[in-house]
């Protein structure tokens, strides 16, 4: 903010330098940050000061640098591709573009910062930050169809892949004509039911090898492994009796 002396009292004024930044998630590329400022018409560019968590990594002084600057910062988490440029005289208008490329998906939110600085005198600043957040909206859904065939005759099998990219990564739900349930009735696992009649147990001989005890044992793990019921389990004793 500015003081200026209006009707013999200082009042504040709007903002002396105006700066504006933004950001949005390119599909393929990564993170786009934008800055762009406008000073004063009789204010003149000093410097812009990028900063990544409150950490400054670059400085651009037309002065130095001239009418643009284009620099690479490799870091361990990814690569920011930096163009700054002027657009009007005395720097007056300019912007700063960051790309942002992961080397692998980002674990937290980072906070990107421009800071714009006018010429002496009065070295007004303007500074704005923009919070990126991870959040990698998911690519459309792509659904691959591969026909199964046997004995070469017509399909008799279709198989379905369906394949989509986000951060967090995104949850892939099936339907089948738009209805879930109708698709979980169709992959559900078909269950077989043991009938007793197809479950072998001895007869209880008194005078084998075998006593009650163990031939009860035999019978109640039977009775667990295949799920009978306790009916059909006591009629099926009673023949063996």
């Amino acid at each position: 903010m500015e003081k200026v002396l209006t009707d013999g009292s200082w009042v504040a004024s709007i903002s002396a330098i105006e700066v504006n930044i933004t950001s949005e998630y390119k599909p393929d590329l990564g993170w786009k940050v934008m800055c762009n400022w406008q000073t004063l018409d009789n204010d003149t560019l000093q410097s812009v000061r990028l900063y990544n968590n409150g950490q400054q990594f670059m400085i651009y002084r037309p002065e130095k640098h001239g009418h643009s600057r284009n620099e690479i910062f490799n870091t361990p988490e990814k690569k920011i591709s930096v163009n700054c440029a002027l657009t009007k005289d005395r720097g007056q208008e300019g912007f700063c573009n960051l790309l942002l490329e992961p080397y692998q998906p980002p674990t937290s939110n980072f906070i990107y910062s421009c800071e714009v600085s006018g010429e002496r005198p009065m070295f007004r600043i303007g500074r704005k930050d923009v919070s990126v957040k991870i959040l990698v909206p998911p690519s459309n859904a792509e659904i691959v169809t591969d026909e199964i065939r046997e004995h070469h005759e017509l399909p008799s099998r279709v198989m379905l892949n369906c394949s989509s990219t986000g951060l967090p990564a995104p949850n892939l739900e099936w339907t089948v004509n738009n209805d879930k349930q109708m698709l979980e009735r169709l992959v559900a696992p078909q269950v077989t039911k043991v009938k007793i009649m197809d479950i072998f147990l001895p007869n209880f001989d008194p005078d084998g090898s075998i006593d009650i005890s163990e031939w009860c044992q035999d019978i109640s793990t039977a009775m667990n492994h295949y799920e009978l019921k306790d009916y059909e389990v006591r009629m099926k004793v009673m023949s063996l009796l």
